[in-house]
């Protein structure tokens, strides 16, 4: 996995979708859906919440609502990932209507350190990388394997951040990975699409409004410096 310097740290929330790129858009429309969608990759549509946590729709869902409303509509592999300032990473997974499994990279993140209880900060759910791998079809032959590794690897703070493990996961299984530079919308994205090629929703709406709206309001996603 590449390594970087560890400023700035990123927060971001996220899906990538496995479907037809005009239903997924219908669709996120339909709920009120916040955020970016962006240009059909090779059957991916890739999703940008406005919001790292609660309702991402007017509707009110979440973000894992929203994956798992989009898995059973689209059919195919969907991702719903969030990623804290770079120190944890947290995501959903299911292949149609199937969750396949949930994983925390570090539940030990925001525990305060004054706290007498001990917390293990060794990753969960990675139990859950066979099933992910085979359902997402993994592009390398061991893939299952490659992917228990990444998802089991207690990182160095001082080194590696989750952003980097969220690029291998989403390489491994052949999903754009331009998701962890999503922080630069709504300019270019660095390995990722123009700014003329995503569409900004704002609770459904798009076009002018959205554009107003969403600059009134402001962005709730942060680059910590």
């Amino acid at each position: 996995m590449p390594h970087r310097e560890r400023e700035p740290e990123y927060s971001y929330a996220g899906l990538v979708v496995g479907g037809d790129h005009a239903a997924i858009t219908h669709e996120v429309t339909a709920v009120g859906f916040s955020g970016w969608v962006g240009p059909d990759e090779d059957g991916w549509v890739v999703l940008v919440c406005r919001r790292l946590t609660g309702p991402v729709t007017a509707k009110g869902h979440d973000i894992t609502a929203l994956g798992a409303h989009l898995a059973g509509i689209a059919g195919g592999p969907v991702i719903a990932a969030q990623v804290q300032r770079d120190r944890l990473l947290t995501f959903t997974a299911w292949r149609g209507e199937e969750e396949l499994g949930r994983y925390r990279s570090n539940p030990a993140f925001g525990v305060d350190e004054d706290d007498d209880e001990f917390v293990d900060p060794e990753p969960e759910g990675v139990e859950h990388a066979g099933a992910i791998a085979a359902a997402f079809g993994a592009a390398e032959p061991d893939g299952h394997e490659r992917l228990a590794e990444i998802l089991g690897e207690i990182l160095d703070e001082e080194e590696q951040t989750e952003s980097e493990r969220l690029w291998a996961v989403l390489r491994l299984l052949g999903m754009p990975s331009w998701l962890v530079a999503s922080a630069a919308l709504p300019k270019d994205v660095l390995g990722g699409p123009s700014k003329k090629d995503v569409l900004l929703l704002f609770r459904g709406h798009q076009g002018w409004w959205a554009r107003i709206a969403a600059w009134l309001t402001g962005r709730q996603r942060r680059r910590r410096r």
